[in-house]
């Protein structure tokens, strides 16, 4: 497992209880974790694994989430950049974050 830690800051225009319904809602956290055997197929298939935390914090009418990636376990292909896999992927899904809370 590798110590290093990935964190990304943002500003979301909504409140914090608005973006922790958005976060915590069943249809967010089954992009995560499907039903079913579609769960066990990923297991299977994974080539790691991390911890993911977010952090709420009021500013001013918005909100600042702090988004925190750590504690990479690499479980096939121990040559695989992990970290900067992430790094890439984080700035994907904020900037789809970012997207949909300018849409509302």
């Amino acid at each position: 497992m590798t110590t290093s830690a990935i964190e990304e800051v943002i500003r979301i225009q909504a409140t914090p209880e608005a973006v922790r319904q958005c976060i915590l809602s069943a249809d967010r956290i089954l992009q995560y974790y499907p039903m079913g055997d579609g769960a066990e197929r990923l297991k299977r298939a994974a080539m790691f694994s991390m911890l993911e935390d977010w952090h709420l914090e009021d500013d001013a009418g918005a909100t600042k989430l702090t988004r925190l990636w750590r504690d990479f376990e690499r479980h096939r292909l121990a040559w695989l950049p992990v970290e900067p896999l992430v790094r890439v992927a984080a700035k994907l899904e904020s900037f789809a974050i970012k997207k949909h809370w300018a849409t509302r």
